[in-house]
């Protein structure tokens, strides 16, 4: 008869710093910044019966996207800090699009088109994009135990 040998697990499964557990991962910030930037849409949308109302829109838009950018930049760091591995999950790949489209969405935010029109349409395309990969982005977020 042989005995059996006692191993060692090949791999080790690294023990999460203390500091580390305690540490909040993006996702209040991020829900935050998607309530300010419906509001900012929901306020810009009725522009022509409270034309005095674009100013706080325009506040409303700056603040969430400056929200949506700290998140973003606080996940970049949690991760790098964790293991480096980024864009390995479909909420990380759909916020990388959804970040992007900020760019044309600020864009058609500062111009006035008339909807009737093909860049009106273009503008509202882009916004309907844009929103439906943020809630697709909330979606898989808030669907996953943790969010990576």
């Amino acid at each position: 008869l042989q005995r059996p040998q006692l191993r060692a697990p090949s791999e080790e499964v690294p023990e999460e710093d203390s500091a580390q557990q305690g540490t909040p991962d993006h996702r209040n910030v991020m829900i935050i910044a998607v309530i300010l930037l419906t509001m900012a849409v929901s306020v810009r949308w009725q522009q022509k019966k409270h034309p005095e109302w674009k100013k706080c829109a325009d506040v409303l838009l700056g603040i969430g996207i400056i929200l949506t950018v700290i998140g973003i930049i606080y996940q970049v760091y949690l991760i790098s800090y964790r293991n480096g591995q980024h864009l390995t999950t479909p909420h990380s790949v759909a916020g990388l699009v959804a970040a992007i489209l900020i760019i044309p969405v600020l864009v058609f935010w500062k111009r006035h088109y008339d909807f009737n029109t093909k860049e009106g349409k273009t503008s509202i395309l882009v916004f309907i994009l844009w929103a439906v990969i943020m809630l697709i982005c909330l979606i898989l977020g808030l669907g996953s135990d943790v969010i990576l």
